[in-house]
């Protein structure tokens, strides 16, 4: 990952493997990471204070005047030398009275964690998909599912109210637990999403509420083929794969679908903004 990232790097680190492990706060990174888009240069350190890790972003501005050298003056009456040759043209910053450099640090607090803890940290089990494609734009799906979000909540939220404001009865209340307020059922329930998709470019994402049904599709995306060296059993392997067969399927048995809550979705998608300049 340092080939990937870095120009240059250097781990000193007293574990077999010279390897730091990290767990590191990402609002405040993606803000420091921000500030060094326009910057000349960057580097990152880890470093401490008070006995607190940090992740020290030093970030560095060169601000270049002019190419042009003071012309003279009452004060300053000789020209500089013509030169000689093409290298002579080229000035070094800081050759020029404006040029400027700027140095920002920016420090990011991070929690060292043992290799022993780290050990424990996998990625879950899941079986194989049902289907696998290629999503649209992700900045473009995040608003659709906010917007879609926002109407579930306002809808199930007014349905909810009305619903409890009845005197007499309690019959709208007796399915719920008294103990809970009524909002929190809408929001637990009624914000899920549904994201549907099947092997043959379609994707589909909505919600349904008591009083809404709403629903945005996309055609035309791609399905990736299974590379064997990938899926356990090489090409046979690919041929009995769960999406494999999904491709033969029609109608309603050709979708797979899920539901999600729909602000856990939005941050998942919120995350693509941290590569986006």
């Amino acid at each position: 990952m340092g080939d990937t990232i870095f120009e240059d790097y250097t781990i000193k680190s007293a574990t077999t493997a010279n390897a730091i492990n990290l767990q590191v706060p990402l609002a405040p990174l993606q803000r420091a990471l921000r500030s060094a888009l326009s910057g000349s240069s960057a580097s990152i350190r880890l470093t401490q204070k008070d006995n607190v890790p940090y992740l020290s972003l030093t970030i560095i501005n060169n601000t270049f005047a002019s190419r042009v050298p003071l012309v003279p003056t009452e004060e300053n009456t000789s020209l500089p030398p013509e030169p000689n040759n093409q290298d002579d043209l080229l000035a070094e910053p800081g050759d020029f009275p404006a040029d400027r450099q700027t140095t920002i640090t920016q420090s990011i607090p991070v929690i060292v964690l043992p290799a022993e803890s780290v050990s424990a940290i996998h990625e879950p089990h899941c079986r194989d998909p049902d289907v696998h494609i290629m999503l649209p734009p992700l900045l473009q799906l995040k608003s659709i599912s906010d917007r879609f979000t926002k109407l579930a909540l306002s809808t199930s939220t007014g349905t909810t109210s009305r619903r409890g404001g009845g005197g007499g009865g309690g019959g709208a209340s007796g399915s719920q637990d008294l103990g809970a307020p009524a909002s929190s059922f809408a929001s637990s329930s009624s914000s899920r999403l549904v994201l549907a998709a099947n092997m043959h470019g379609e994707l589909r994402i909505g919600v349904t509420t008591a009083a809404l049904k709403i629903e945005s599709r996309w055609e035309g995306l791609v399905n990736p083929e299974l590379d064997p060296d990938e899926v356990e059993g090489g090409e046979e392997g690919v041929s009995r794969h769960a999406s494999t067969l999904m491709k033969d399927k029609e109608g309603d048995e050709a979708w797979a679908v899920v539901r999600v809550d729909g602000r856990d979705w939005g941050r998942v998608l919120g995350a693509s903004a941290t590569s986006t300049p």
